[in-house]
């Protein structure tokens, strides 16, 4: 979008400049500050989807690579194709007895805001 402002205009250092009208426009949002120091523009309620995984019959090597992912973005794509962004904080995992090593994990991914433009 390109904002065009007029070369006149201003504002006196005792309150307003004086017009013969004055329209205001606006739209309902609310800017949000986080502990790390962003701040985002939220702009209407979202809705934050869980979705909870069993995986199974994981390699060592597998499990591994998910404790790295811990509190990392990750994308899952559902059954229907769907992207979710989202992360994890903690995952369960469970050996397979007679399985021949095989590991079976736990974990359940809150989807998060991520924004992909380029």
């Amino acid at each position: 979008r390109t904002v065009v402002a007029g070369s006149a205009g201003s504002v006196s250092s005792g309150g307003y400049a004086m017009m013969g009208k004055q329209d205001q426009v606006s739209q309902e949002g609310a800017f949000r500050q986080y502990a790390n120091g962003n701040t985002r523009l939220i702009l209407g309620t979202g809705t934050s989807r869980i979705q909870t995984l069993v995986l199974r019959a994981l390699s060592q090597d597998q499990v591994d690579t998910l404790n790295a992912l811990i509190g990392h973005t990750i994308i899952y794509c559902d059954t229907y194709g769907r992207r979710i962004f989202g992360a994890f904080l903690d995952l369960t995992v469970l050996s397979l007895p007679l399985s021949g090593g095989l590991i079976d994990v736990a974990l359940t991914i809150q989807s998060v805001s991520y924004d992909e433009a380029v």
